[in-house]
């Protein structure tokens, strides 16, 4: 496994660490850049969430739900929203990868990865005279794109949609490279799904926590050894009293 990856999945429960070592896993397969890591149920609706990720393009909006709540969810980005936007809008249904991809896609089936890139090797130089690259890449500082997406056997709203870029004025992706992120793409994915699930479950356990402090009532939660795991203000305040010496023992 490769040490960039290894690293990546090692950040899967850390918040602070996740965004940088994504983008590390990026530079690691000679990329510039992360574009967009998606979880989404499948292209449609990864198509039709596009204009709302513009909108709110802070991966941390996304990330405190579980798949199981069936929205999508942006993992990761490294593109401005404005570019995410008139792609969304205008420019995807022009973008020729767009549509390699979603065929790839299909084609791979449950349990397939598909990847794809604009330009291998000596068709770099063809790609950037297209009206698409000089009309939408170019003013955005893009040369060239690989695109990956993958069947979750494990979640029917967790298959990765991933993107990572170069920047203009260098070569495209090796064939080297593609094989490379068609390889790890299932753990990739399983690190994007694990990302979700772990932030979503943090964010819901902060929640009832807060909402017990709030409570009039004293609340004890014992794991199943016996072993007490939280106690609520409420709880803490009865437990301070002189006639409690049996709650304190707790």
């Amino acid at each position: 496994m490769h040490p960039a990856l290894t690293d990546l999945l090692g950040a899967v429960a850390d918040e602070a660490r996740w965004s940088g070592a994504l983008h590390r896993y990026a530079t690691s397969l000679g990329a510039d850049q992360v574009g967009w890591f998606v979880l989404a149920s499948g292209p449609e609706q990864l198509a039709q969430w596009g204009p709302r990720f513009a909108e709110r393009p802070d991966p941390r909006d996304w990330l405190r739900s579980p798949s199981a709540d069936g929205a999508p969810a942006l993992v990761g980005r490294g593109v401005t929203a404005e570019a995410t936007l008139r792609y969304a809008e205008h420019y995807r249904a022009q973008d020729p990868l767009w549509d390699a991809a979603m065929t790839g896609y299909a084609q791979a089936g449950p349990g397939g990865v598909s990847v794809v890139t604009d330009a291998p090797g000596p068709a770099a130089r063809r790609f950037r005279a297209t009206a698409f690259y000089n009309d939408f890449l170019r003013p955005h500082g893009i040369g060239t794109r690989m695109f990956g997406g993958g069947w979750n056997a494990r979640h029917p709203a967790g298959h990765l949609f991933a993107s990572v870029y170069r920047l203009q004025g260098g070569d495209g992706f090796t064939p080297g490279q593609v094989r490379r992120f068609q390889a790890e793409f299932g753990a990739l994915q399983y690190a994007a799904f694990l990302h979700r699930e772990m932030l979503a479950l943090r964010t819901r356990t902060q929640g009832l926590e807060a909402l017990m402090e709030r409570l009039a009532v004293g609340m004890l939660f014992f794991d199943t050894g016996g072993r007490l795991l939280h106690a609520n203000a409420r709880a803490r305040l009865l437990a301070a009293r002189p006639e409690q010496g049996g709650l304190r023992k707790l």
